[in-house]
């Protein structure tokens, strides 16, 4: 009898011991998965920056000596093409986080969060707050997943009181990363006229 309850209590020792094993493995699944998924969302927003990067070097007649990255989105009000100098709207103050602007580590030009930006006052771009350079303002939209390869998400650009780019990209991944391409850009830019008026850019 003892040696029934005996061989029972083991059993049931190892039942318990094998669930809570495989809460533990679930539990870091989970984990991982997540922790997957949040490393390959950057290597999405990292390949669309870098598309922006290259257009704006290669388009820019001003060269541009840093770039800032705001982690939110701007509204058509922050960027505002009508304003005159002195009278500029408050720009967002959320920087993407520490170890997503590492991966940007030897760039040139530089590159730096959205709150080490502000507006010139006495000119048309955005400068550094520390070395008064001027600089473009890079932001990001969500991420909208299309497949498991493939997802699209808007960004935009600006050099300040000049122009403001918006853009639709489609990101794909090809072999081991993400490639990011323009699919549809809507531009505004002060008129030619007078510095009261915005014009879209077809």
């Amino acid at each position: 009898m003892l040696s029934r309850i005996g061989w029972f209590v083991c059993l049931l020792l190892t039942i318990i011991s094998v669930n809570c094993n495989r809460d533990i493995i679930g539990a870091n699944t989970s984990a991982d998965s997540k922790s997957t998924r949040f490393t390959v969302e950057n290597d999405i927003r990292e390949a669309v920056l870098r598309s922006m990067f290259e257009d704006v070097e290669r388009l820019s007649s001003h060269g541009m000596e840093c770039f800032f990255i705001s982690a939110v989105p701007l509204s058509k009000n922050q960027l505002s093409l009508n304003n005159e100098l002195g009278n500029d709207p408050p720009l967002p103050t959320k920087d993407p986080s520490s170890e997503f602007i590492k991966r940007f580590d030897g760039n040139t030009p530089p590159v730096k969060g959205v709150t080490q930006c502000m507006w010139n006052p006495m000119g048309p771009y955005f400068i550094d707050r520390v070395t008064g350079k001027n600089g473009c303002l890079f932001w990001l939209d969500q991420i909208k997943w299309k497949s498991a390869n493939q997802a699209r998400m808007k960004a935009g650009h600006s050099r300040g009181r000049i122009e403001r780019i918006d853009t639709l990209f489609i990101v794909t991944l090809k072999d081991d990363h993400w490639v990011a391409r323009g699919i549809s850009s809507t531009a505004w830019a002060r008129s030619v006229s007078g510095l009261k008026e915005a014009q879209p850019i077809q």
